[in-house]
């Protein structure tokens, strides 16, 4: 018997030393997305990048050894900006591998500082490290629309929390695949036992036993159902990464969209400014009239109605702008009543057209020259919404999968060494070792028929995500194509108002030369004064819908991608 018990403490000893062997060598587990990155290698053993380590860390000194987490988790966002767009801000990482377009990294959009980013006075300071150079005194921020970007995804709730659910996902695959591993637990202790014996002569007796034991238990086979669980947390992960994709797309269009609202309120604020010394020029000119006796009061009333209806006008684009700042500036992080301005929407009115009669520099990425069914057909394959979804139902047919296989019978290895007794036993006045190796095989065979309504639980749930699937992608396939016919109205609606805006700045400034000169009334240069008006608000709102839709549609086209 001690030879075989010595084989069986050898065999402990040996499950207990390769043990480290197996965690270290995990290269045979495939991992998602080549797993640990350069970030974690670099940090010390047991912590995570930016976390200090715990006791906890030094009890578990591998921070992932199942290889679950992604790269992408450990890494900056990298978001395709078109060159055209401006310069790269402050901040920025631009990695020149990009075919048209400007992958930029942003540092500060990781999980470890998304944890820990900064409040308001965190976004004004990266707004002033984005200047060029400082400005003066009283004089406002220039926020360009890269800036707004890095800002939002620095500070964006929702982008931020995206982070720390796909790290639950990862830990969630890193739990389905421990289930492969062995399950070792090992014990001392110290006990006492006093026996009285009363109406005896027998003195009592004491015994003092020190127990040990070790035991290793390893499931071998399960028809299926580890997998199952492994599959199921491994698509989770695929929907958390795809979730996290399609979240900075929408936080990029909620930036866009605020963006291009300031950029309309600031361009009608010019426009105004712009119109206010020609309507005080028609009340010198009406004035100059009445003195010279060529023209009535009524003329000198009608300019000054003019100016005056200017001048509300400027009034309200002022408002509408300081509103679409502080929307912006919220959604930025920004300190309310923080002073920027945002880049003019077109460079300037006497340029208007200079792209050309087709507008062939209006779409310098030709996005719209691809046909509504290519967008169409490649929505339907590599939205991140539409993976997310198909990840989802895919992940519930795992779960699926993974309940029937828990009707079936289980194999389970076992092997254990105890010494001085078992730990639930009572002490023994002698010392024993006892060594244990047993394969266990247990059957299933009734439970209340509660295995069976979850299998039709799981059903169900899979049948919920596949209507799931189809909406989103009805969703995805209708939101291109309202885009697509948006940006297709938008650029000519642009070439439309700046044909508009030359006819009538002729016109207007015809009308005030003939009304200088006694050649026309009052009533037809307020007429000219007024169409101008228009046509540069309408040009400045076609020239922002255009911007705005152009980038949505550069959006969609880089989450295609």
């Amino acid at each position: 018997m001690s030879a075989r018990h010595h084989l069986i403490r050898r065999g402990v000893c040996c499950a207990l030393a390769l043990l480290p062997a197996l965690v270290s060598g995990q290269e045979d587990y495939p991992g998602p997305a080549q797993a640990a990155p350069q970030a974690a290698a670099k940090a010390p053993a047991g912590t995570e990048v930016g976390r200090p380590g715990t006791w906890r860390d030094r009890l578990t000194p591998f921070h992932d050894p199942l290889r679950t987490e992604p790269a992408s988790l450990r890494q900056p966002l990298a978001v395709p900006l078109p060159p055209d767009l401006l310069a790269t801000p402050p901040g920025a990482r631009p990695r020149p591998d990009a075919g048209g377009l400007l992958p930029t990294e942003w540092p500060c959009a990781t999980r470890p500082s998304a944890s820990s980013a900064g409040g308001p006075q965190h976004a004004l300071g990266l707004l002033q490290a984005a200047q060029a150079q400082a400005p003066q005194p009283g004089q406002p921020y220039r926020l360009s629309l890269p800036t707004a970007i890095h800002l939002a995804l620095c500070h964006h709730p929702q982008v931020r929390a995206s982070w720390s659910t796909v790290a639950q996902q990862a830990a969630q695959l890193g739990q389905a695949r421990s289930a492969y591993w062995p399950q070792l637990a090992a014990g001392v202790g110290r006990q006492r036992s006093r026996a009285g014996y009363s109406g005896a002569a027998a003195p009592a007796e004491t015994v003092w036993a020190t127990r040990q034991h070790a035991v290793v238990s390893w499931r071998l086979w399960d028809f299926g159902a580890r997998g199952a669980r492994a599959d199921a947390a491994q698509a989770q992960l695929q929907a958390a990464l795809r979730t996290q994709d399609a979240t900075v797309r929408k936080a990029l269009a909620d930036v866009l969209q605020a963006y291009g609202e300031a950029q309309a309120a600031q361009a009608r604020l010019a426009t105004q400014h712009s119109l206010r010394p020609l309507a005080e020029r028609g009340v010198q000119a009406a004035q100059r009239r009445l003195a010279g006796g060529a023209g009535s009061g009524n003329d000198v009333l009608q300019a000054a109605a003019a100016l005056a209806r200017t001048n509300l006008e400027l009034s309200r684009s002022q408002g509408e702008l300081d509103k679409a700042h502080a929307q912006l500036a919220y959604l930025l992080g920004l300190p309310s009543g923080t002073a920027y301005r945002t880049e003019a929407a077109e460079p300037a009115p006497e340029s208007a057209g200079g792209a050309g009669p087709r507008g062939e520099g209006d779409d310098p990425h030709r996005l719209l020259a691809r046909s509504l069914d290519d967008w169409l057909s490649q929505a339907s394959q590599g939205h991140p919404a539409v993976l997310a979804a198909r990840a989802q139902w895919q992940a519930a047919q795992a779960s699926l999968q993974a309940v029937q296989s828990e009707g079936l019978p289980t194999l389970d290895f076992s092997l254990a060494h105890y010494r001085n007794g078992r730990p639930d036993m009572a002490p023994a006045a002698s010392r024993s070792r006892e060594s244990v190796v047993g394969l266990s095989l247990n059957i299933p065979l009734f439970d209340g028929f509660a295995h069976t309504y979850k299998v039709r639980a799981a059903q169900a749930l899979v049948e919920q995500k596949a209507a799931e699937l189809q909406a989103t992608e009805q969703q995805t396939r209708q939101d291109i194509v309202q885009l697509h016919a948006e940006a297709r109205a938008a650029l000519n609606n642009l070439q439309a108002a700046r044909s508009l805006y030359a006819v009538s700045a002729e016109a207007a400034q015809s009308a005030q030369r003939q009304y200088d000169q006694g050649a026309a009334d009052i009533v037809q240069f307020n007429q000219s004064l007024g169409n101008l008006q228009q046509a540069q608000l309408e040009l400045a709102r076609s020239r922002t819908d255009w911007n705005k839709a152009r980038l949505r549609l550069w959006l969609q086209d880089t989450a295609l991608e």
